[in-house]
């Protein structure tokens, strides 16, 4: 597992990962016991802000 997954995994409701495209997009499952749908935003601007801030990555990354 890479640096990038175990960071997400990190999150509360996160359930899977999925790293594409040589890690410019990131697919994330979350599991609907534990988060809603109006949680899930504020867990997207989460994986954002700390992939900005404990990664060093080019160019833009995608989280869906």
């Amino acid at each position: 597992m890479g640096e990038l997954e175990k960071l997400i995994y990190t999150l509360e409701g996160v359930d899977k990962v999925h790293i594409m495209q040589a890690g410019r997009e990131i697919m994330v499952y979350v599991d609907p016991k534990k988060i809603t749908d109006i949680q899930v935003e504020k867990l997207l601007k989460d994986i954002g802000e700390k992939i900005e801030s404990q990664l060093d990555y080019p160019g833009i990354i995608r989280v869906t």
